[in-house]
């Protein structure tokens, strides 16, 4: 699953990408980079939490398999 899918559909559970973002502690615009530059690996074990109270199935594998970082661990830009 890419991770825009994951924050779109998320933030649509929980009432808007700006709660989304509470939940993280992080502002709505560091939310929205990480739909083009994706999920930092830091923030996937919070993530998961938000999505199972969220009753939103999520896996690490959905998470990890649209990752998009390059060969120094680092996000890739998308598009």
């Amino acid at each position: 699953m890419e991770h825009a899918r994951i924050i779109d559909d998320l933030a649509e559970r929980l009432g808007g990408q700006a709660e989304l973002g509470r939940r993280f502690g992080l502002s709505n615009s560091t939310i929205c980079h990480w739909k083009d530059d994706g999920i930092p690996a830091r923030h996937w074990p919070l993530l998961l939490e938000i999505a199972r109270r969220a009753r939103y199935k999520l896996t690490l594998d959905d998470i990890h398999k649209h990752s998009p970082l390059r060969p120094n661990g680092k996000p890739a830009r998308v598009g």
